[in-house]
């Protein structure tokens, strides 16, 4: 898993265009089964987040989570996959699916 972890933190950083808005990798997960990729808008509008009970806290900028995987876990997210670019993305899926 650490190497695993080693290789997502290289996403971190790294922008891609998703429907037309831009998107940053500014967080991975440690989160059991799978590591998840947080993504943020970086020129995006702020929005009013939430607290763990609901209430509002602050504004912050768009975050989106991320699997690793497609939807039946036999590839790599697409997203992912055009983030990391052919090498890595060939590197990752050694890595995450048998």
């Amino acid at each position: 898993m650490d190497t695993l972890l080693q290789t997502l933190g290289t996403l971190v950083g790294r922008e891609t265009d998703l429907e037309g808005v831009r998107l940053q990798v500014i967080e991975i997960l440690d989160a059991p089964p799978l590591p998840r990729v947080v993504l943020g808008e970086p020129q995006g509008q702020a929005e009013i987040q939430a607290d763990q009970h609901g209430d509002p806290r602050r504004r912050t900028r768009r975050t989106h989570t991320l699997s690793l995987t497609d939807e039946d876990g036999t590839d790599l997210n697409p997203v992912i996959r055009a983030l990391a670019g052919p090498e890595l993305a060939r590197r990752l899926k050694e890595q995450l699916i048998p």
